[in-house]
């Protein structure tokens, strides 16, 4: 009876997570294209014909004509597809963003299985398939990069913590994690991040199962996806010529490091606020609302919320060993958006939470 139950559960939780991407997405499909859709997808004739893979691996995601920066072979590619099979409709690409985001929900719900409570993998997938930050990532086309990304983030997430559980760790799940670095960082930039978000499972544990593996295989496992990483990293510096983010957000511009984490560090609450209680939403942040300030309180504020998520993560280690890895999962998903490391294009985005949103779910 309880393998009969078992399935059942697993098809309601899945119909239900499928619902609940439908009623807070399936509206999006009237959407038509705009913001970044217009120069980047309705009229960038570098997509308008289709071509093989390899030739979107040697250009920028912007159009030349058009900042000319980025690079997302795998995400342009995409558009490509879609602009052939619906003739420029951009109903075809909302279906696709659609489509993208409840595959993410259930990766998020198999993974959560994985870590968690069955209940609880339910709760966390239910609350990333309404979290309000998302609608930018899912209501432009251009958020289906950070679709993409996530989808085969949480996916090699997903092998790698059953390959350790199970004692699979070989070359074929080596070469299967190396492909998916590959394609998430080639759908977004944070997609770079992937490693050490592997990382993370490993050092907190996740991984241990009754078949333990060996640490060469793991080492091994780690040494491949760094060569990995290295080398898409040298292909981008061979076509863009830069590992940057492009022109810095305005308020950025000539900014060294110490500057750049003195605007940064007020902004730490409004990661917060939008990825735990997101009550307001902005199409764009920029000066002089976010990032203009000189004063000193609000960059406390901002050090204080990084310093409450740190005792957070720590006073949970044992109990709730979730937590930490959520919240370390959030975190490394923002830094390469976090203009700390290198100036980017925004201060702040809504899309670019997408990925740590799932970290977050997990540990609530």
């Amino acid at each position: 009876m309880n393998g009969q139950a078992r399935p059942r559960r697993a098809s309601a939780a899945l119909f239900l997570l499928l619902g609940l991407v439908l009623l807070s997405t399936a509206r999006s499909l009237d959407n038509g294209f705009a913001f970044d859709d217009i120069p980047i997808v309705a009229e960038n004739a570098q997509i308008h014909t289709l071509a093989g893979p390899w030739i979107y691996a040697q250009q920028s995601y912007w159009p030349p004509d058009n900042l000319g920066d980025a690079y997302r072979p795998w995400t342009i590619w995409s558009f490509a597809l879609q602009w052939a099979l619906g003739s420029g409709a951009p109903w075809v690409f909302h279906l696709g963003n659609l489509l993208l985001f409840g595959s993410v929900t259930i990766g998020v719900y198999w993974l959560g299985l994985e870590l968690l409570p069955a209940l609880g993998a339910v709760v966390a997938a239910a609350l990333f398939a309404v979290h309000p930050v998302h609608v930018e990532a899912t209501g432009n086309i251009v958020g289906q990069g950070e679709l993409w990304m996530s989808l085969f983030t949480v996916a090699a997430a997903l092998v790698y913590v059953r390959a350790r559980r199970y004692d699979t760790l070989g070359a074929g799940t080596r070469i299967g994690l190396a492909v998916l670095l590959v394609l998430a960082a080639a759908a977004k930039e944070q997609g770079i991040v992937l490693p050490g978000l592997l990382l993370l499972i490993e050092w907190l544990g996740f991984g241990q199962g009754p078949r333990p593996t060996r640490p060469r295989a793991v080492a091994t496992t780690f040494i491949v996806l760094a060569v990995v990483g290295i080398g898409f990293l040298a292909g981008r510096y061979a076509v863009l010529g830069d590992l940057g983010g492009g022109p810095p957000a305005a308020g950025l511009e000539g900014q060294a490091l110490p500057g750049r984490i003195r605007i940064m560090l007020p902004i730490a609450v409004d990661w917060a606020r939008l990825l735990i209680w997101p009550r307001a939403l902005s199409a764009q942040y920029s000066p002089p609302a976010f990032g203009s300030t000189a004063s000193l309180a609000p960059a406390l504020l901002g050090g204080a919320t990084l310093v409450g998520f740190v005792l957070v993560a720590w006073l949970g280690r044992r109990r709730f060993s979730v937590v930490p890895l959520g919240i370390a999962w959030a975190a490394l998903a923002v830094l390469p958006v976090s203009n700390v490391p290198f100036p980017t294009g925004v201060l702040l985005a809504d899309r670019t939470l997408f990925l740590p949103s799932v970290g977050i779910v997990l540990a609530a």
